[in-house]
């Protein structure tokens, strides 16, 4: 295959190669982040099944250019194109699927991981969350929301759809990392929090039986005094 560049000059199956190619990496680093972050992404069977297909239309092609079909001629490139267009259908789909999944499971984990933190705990550890890391969350699923609405096979653009996509899931998992990071300190600080209360608590109720215990002295005292008279 010729080491051009892709371009408008580029033959239309070298084209469609390089744009498949992309595709399916994109689609497969999705699946060695879920590796890292969310295995259950290896038990969604839909992307594999769409890559499957995929390989059908591509061994199709590559029969086709190799003289492999008795009824294709190797020249053919009517077949070979609609092949080639036929493997990209399946891992555009492939990779939306993909990163559907693993961004909304990325953004439940992220918000799960700290749901039993308080925000005072969170803002003492955590300074920077509510200034940009939740807000950012939001924006993204406007963004998702935005490339969902906006995905089409048939557009020139998917592309760049895709690789929007992917810094957004890649995104989301850094900031997953870094407050998985953060779990033990923020555990630290719930752990000192909760002592500092605790000994409040029982200063407190000393102090309360003291005054309780010298209310009642006093009292005793005060009551033989009148007596006394």
């Amino acid at each position: 295959m010729s080491g051009a560049e892709p371009g408008n000059s580029a033959k239309p199956c070298e084209r469609l190669w390089r744009e498949l190619v992309e595709i399916h990496n994109h689609c497969k680093s999705l699946f060695i982040l879920a590796e890292e972050t969310d295995p259950e992404l290896l038990d969604f069977l839909q992307p594999a099944m769409e890559q499957r297909h995929a390989l059908e239309h591509i061994m199709r092609a590559m029969a086709c250019e190799l003289g492999m079909l008795e009824q294709r001629n190797p020249a053919d490139s009517e077949y070979i194109e609609q092949s080639l267009r036929k493997a990209i259908g399946h891992e555009f789909r492939a990779f939306f699927d993909a990163a559907d999944w693993l961004q909304i499971s990325l953004r439940e984990k992220t918000l799960q991981m700290l749901a039993g933190y308080s925000n005072e705990c969170i803002t003492a550890v955590f300074p920077d969350y509510y200034h940009t890391i939740r807000p950012r969350l939001e924006q993204i699923a406007q963004q998702v929301a935005t490339i969902r609405t906006n995905k089409d096979i048939t557009k020139h653009e998917t592309l760049d759809l895709i690789r929007e996509y992917r810094k957004i899931v890649t995104e989301l998992a850094d900031a997953m990392s870094r407050i998985a990071a953060a779990i033990p300190a923020l555990q630290e600080w719930t752990q000192r929090s909760r002592k500092t209360e605790t000994e409040r608590a029982s200063r407190d109720t000393k102090s309360k039986v003291l005054l309780a215990t010298f209310s009642a002295v006093l009292g005793a005292v005060l009551a033989w005094l009148i007596k006394s008279k």
